[in-house]
């Protein structure tokens, strides 16, 4: 079978699929990502019947940079002046960067622990942590995986806000505990795609032998990524007609991965950067997000499909990489989103329990590194996508307790954030679930 008609067949399933859950299944159960990352692993070149073999992946690649490309547009186009301040804000983003660094420290400490293969261009970093005398306490470990492990703790961070979205949906309720929790998963993604742009940033500057360091590069995908919304708002000055909006969006998000992919600081930074200002410089950004409802679940199917298809197992002591990206996961989101949630939130309660799945987000990052560093597909997408698969098997039930036991309501309208604003319905999704806005 060629490859032209494995791609229509596999947009033709990924509408099919779309359309039958959109119409009965997310009317009583909630879905998340992981049933399509299965599919895609049995479809993928590991497993027969190869539908989807290691020639079709490679031809794939640019239609994957702009799925994920698109989610980063929608995550910055969403951002609300109100999304980015508040005590919300702040417990998000400190809880988020604090999960980040802690998964990226035990990662590259169990990286070099196991003898993960270092590249041979890849610089040392050498850290004294003690001297006394003639004697020296030194860590050092490779820059690759340093990149490696914020990349990994990027994903780490995110929390799905649609699963909370479709869950207070399907309880009928509105009320503050549910508005912080979407805050706090919305920051989340912020922390993490930020986290991503860095990393790939810091890898960029190790190898590109330029002479350009990491706060270039950064700075770098930046400005493209805000000159790719100065112009898609330039471009499309004051269009009315939504399918000429529709299209222009698309261009841009065009545009922006290819320069994110040339740079090799990911579709999904530049385009999360593009989006945030086309939703500060454009009044069209809410005509955008509706016109793009009409491909979120099938873009949402295909980017899970590719990942999964993508998915390459570890073998021997490596399987420890996601038992330990689990574990520390948990123990960095119980410890800090408690401690600061009781510092700086009025609301109370088990937080942490609404936080746990991690949704597309999360694999469209891990996507997003295999892309730059295809060597390290097995390592990156079993982290990840494990880490995904284990965490959906009880978020929900966790979430929907935290909602129930806050004693939510409908009635109740005092939202302090601006997840408070009603989601104008289905659009590219914002994690794992199905049914709600993009992340």
């Amino acid at each position: 079978m060629t490859t032209p008609i494995v791609l229509l067949l596999l947009l033709a399933v990924s509408f099919a699929v779309s359309r039958v859950i959109r119409r009965y299944a997310e009317r009583v159960v909630v879905l998340s990502g992981v049933e399509y990352v299965l599919v895609g692993v049995l479809l993928g070149p590991q497993l027969p019947p190869y539908l989807l073999t290691a020639d079709t992946m490679e031809v794939v690649q640019p239609l994957l940079a702009l799925l994920v490309g698109l989610l980063g547009f929608l995550v910055g186009l969403r951002s609300g002046q109100e999304t980015m301040s508040g005590p919300s804000w702040a417990v998000g983003t400190l809880s988020a960067v604090c999960v980040l660094a802690a998964v990226c420290g035990a990662f590259v400490w169990a990286a070099e622990l196991l003898a993960v293969p270092v590249p041979e261009n890849s610089e040392w970093i050498v850290v004294e942590l003690y001297r006394a005398w003639e004697h020296r306490l030194v860590l050092s470990f490779a820059e690759s995986n340093l990149a490696l492990g914020l990349s990994v703790g990027s994903a780490a961070c995110v929390a799905s806000a649609s699963l909370i979205e479709t869950t207070r949906g399907q309880l009928g309720v509105r009320g503050p505990q549910g508005g912080v929790l979407l805050a706090l998963a919305e920051t989340s993604q912020w922390v993490g795609i930020t986290g991503l742009g860095m990393s790939l940033a810091l890898a960029r500057s190790s190898t590109a032998g330029l002479g350009v360091g990491l706060t270039e590069w950064a700075l770098i995908a930046l400005s493209l990524g805000g000159i790719c919304g100065v112009l898609f708002s330039l471009f499309i000055g004051r269009e009315t007609d939504p399918h000429r909006v529709f299209l222009a969006a698309i261009g841009a998000v065009t545009f922006a991965s290819g320069i994110g992919s040339a740079l090799g600081v990911s579709p999904l930074f530049v385009n999360l950067v593009a989006g945030w200002t086309v939703a500060r410089t454009s009044g069209h950004a809410q005509a955008v997000r509706r016109e793009m409802q009409r491909l979120s679940h099938p873009l949402f199917v295909m980017t899970m499909l590719l990942a999964g298809a993508m998915w390459e197992p570890v073998s021997g002591l490596w399987w420890l990489l996601p038992v330990g990206y689990l574990v520390v996961r948990f123990l960095a989101r119980f410890i800090f989103v408690q401690a600061f949630g009781q510092a700086l939130l009025e609301v109370r309660g088990r937080l942490y329990n609404g936080l746990w799945s991690q949704g597309t987000l999360a694999a469209a990052i891990a996507v997003s590194v295999v892309q730059r560093f295809p060597e390290r597909a097995s390592i990156v997408l079993s982290t990840v996508l494990m880490g995904s698969l284990v965490s959906e098997l009880f978020s929900h039930r966790l979430l929907r307790a935290v909602l129930v036991d806050a004693g939510e309501n409908a009635t109740e309208v005092a939202e302090p954030t601006a997840a408070a604003e009603p989601a104008p319905g289905p659009v590219f999704p914002r994690g794992s679930q199905l049914g709600k806005e993009t992340p």
